[in-house]
């Protein structure tokens, strides 16, 4: 059964008289204020916000406020009930789907719902198969937390902390105790030599006790085919399609949900982002960390990269919440094979296709790429190679060819050229996945670390509207070609509106063409911005006077 609230108005208000309790209020002031036990910034506008609120303490505690005023009154439990799941979060796990579909059949909880967040971290098989390996890469990360106490402990000895008397009497447990893993998990590593490739030093003469050396065997081995399990229902959930078919469903029973992010990880974060000196502390700790999934970058160190199979997930997912009737208004991704698996984005493998997925994007306004491993650039002496760019190309340009966007935020760093010398870094050339786009309604956009082609950068341009209210273009690279033309159409759509209150552009880092190229890149924000008092038209005239100008200052730094 559905419930209606009618909202304050004059008939509710009897003589002018005043609420004499806190339940006397109008129905909307109520909503108003439980909302602001909540985040209210967690919404800008039309936009949900993803990213997570440092007062996560403090919305913790609003949230459990709000959910003892639920049992309050039926009143209250009627308006408390939509606050309580904003965002619906959705890991790649059975049990996690049964949850989702719980909490939705509480129609209230349900109608309060404004976005789903889908978290593919990854069981890869290359791990889940084989022993030798899972512990190879699980000692990898135990040493870090190990290494993390030692620099601590140092640098307090070295500093002459008189504070740290815990710490040192904690210090040779935690050693101990990681000697004794690397011992059980690893015992033909008895020799330095051995004990460098795990990433510590062991000394040969450790001992350790034959009881515990059995029960961290035992712990391994258990959380080893625990791992495997989840693994195989991993597995099955992407092959089956039954995960996106299952939350594009979930998303059809939701009235008001607006917005997609797709993630590669929930906080807390992992262990081994944190360096939990716990798990050197505490053997409850291990069985968790061995069977936890793992973030994409982490599988980016792996001697040997596993298949980036949940990738696959970020293509069919849209087209399925497509064919089930609803349409995609708000995606995040905060994850995207930047290493390899570029092939696992392409749709055709599944019986999709490219065109599906334009499709499926047609009606989306906010587009927002943002994460960890975004700003995260990895050894890559080389460009990525064509056939691997152009899924990319594919993927990206079928989210980017809705004409109702609205907002756009691509940050590109991850795929660019490393090769550890940061004067020759070169951006991926990925300028063709705006090759088609048409932004009438554009209001911000922020495009940054990409090369293009003349052709390229000048449809880039064209393609922007001239309702702009937020610009910034960051570290663009022009392959071949010149700046003129581009410099022209991004003259005419910054002057339309600059003297708009809250109007903000932002040019930065721009290389190649008249620029150059190598150790100097052009802020051309200034030059931009020159002649607007004047009220002037632009013309080729003036932005060849900018070019110039701006050439003339590059050419001095």
């Amino acid at each position: 059964m559905e419930l209606i609230y009618e909202t304050a108005n004059s008939d509710t208000q009897v003589g002018g008289q005043k609420p004499s309790s806190l339940t006397d209020l109008p129905i909307d002031i109520l909503v108003y204020l439980l909302d602001n036990f909540l985040h209210l910034e967690e919404w800008r506008k039309d936009k949900l916000n993803w990213d997570e609120p440092w007062g996560v303490h403090a919305a913790t505690e609003g949230l459990q406020t709000i959910q003892n005023l639920r049992q309050v009154c039926r009143l209250f439990h009627d308006l408390v009930s939509p606050l309580l799941c904003r965002r619906l979060r959705i890991h790649l796990d059975p049990q996690s789907l049964d949850q989702a579909r719980g909490i939705l059949r509480n129609r209230a909880i349900a109608s309060g719902v404004r976005g789903v967040r889908v978290a593919i971290p990854y069981r890869p098989k290359e791990l889940a198969l084989n022993l030798s390996s899972f512990v190879d890469v699980r000692l990898k990360q135990l040493a870090e937390p190990y290494h993390e106490i030692m620099s601590i402990l140092d640098t307090r000895w070295m500093n002459g902390d008189p504070d740290d008397t815990q710490d040192e009497e904690s210090f040779p447990r935690e050693r101990k105790n990681y000697h004794d893993i690397l011992f059980s998990w690893r015992p033909r590593e008895t020799s330095t030599e051995d004990a460098a490739d795990s990433g510590a030093f062991v000394y040969k003469t450790h001992k350790i006790e034959p009881a515990v050396r059995d029960e961290y065997k035992q712990i391994l081995l258990q959380g080893h085919e625990i791992f495997r399990e989840r693994y195989e229902a991993q597995q099955k959930l992407i092959e089956t399609g039954l995960f996106v078919e299952t939350i594009a469903d979930l998303i059809r029973q939701i009235p008001n949900t607006v917005s997609l992010s797709l993630v590669d990880r929930f906080p807390p974060k992992s262990y081994r982002e944190r360096k939990d000196i716990s798990l050197l502390v505490n053997k409850e700790e291990l069985l968790p960390f061995l069977t936890s999934p793992f973030n994409w970058s982490d599988l980016w160190t792996m001697p040997d990269p596993p298949q980036l199979i949940p990738a696959r997930i970020l293509t069919e997912l849209p087209i399925a919440i497509h064919k089930s009737g609803r349409s995609l208004r708000h995606l995040h991704l905060g994850c995207i094979p930047v290493e390899h698996g570029f092939e696992q984005l392409d749709p055709g493998t599944d019986g999709f296709s490219w065109s599906q997925l334009r499709e499926a994007c047609q009606q989306l306004e906010v587009f927002d790429l943002k994460g960890p491993q975004m700003n995260l650039l990895p050894f890559r002496p080389e460009s990525i190679p064509l056939p691997s760019r152009q899924f990319l190309v594919e993927f990206f340009g079928a989210i980017l060819s809705s004409n109702k966007l609205q907002d756009v935020n691509l940050g590109l760093l991850c795929l660019g050229v490393n090769n550890g010398r940061d004067n020759d870094r070169e951006w991926c050339p990925l300028g063709a996945i705006f090759r088609n786009i048409s932004w009438p309604n554009i209001r911000k956009v922020r495009v940054s670390d990409i090369g293009f082609s003349q052709d390229e950068l000048d449809q880039f341009c064209s393609g922007l509207g001239f309702g702009l209210e937020k610009l910034s273009l960051g570290s663009f690279q022009l392959r071949s070609g010149s700046w003129v033309d581009a410099i022209d159409m991004l003259h005419e759509r910054v002057a339309v509106r600059h003297a708009t209150p809250g109007f903000w552009c932002y040019f930065s880092g721009m290389i190649g063409g008249e620029f150059g190229g190598g150790k100097k890149t052009v802020d051309i924000t200034r030059a931009l911005m020159m002649g607007y008092i004047q009220d002037e038209r632009t013309s080729r005239a003036l932005t060849l006077q900018l070019l110039r100008i701006i050439v003339q200052e590059h050419l001095t730094k």
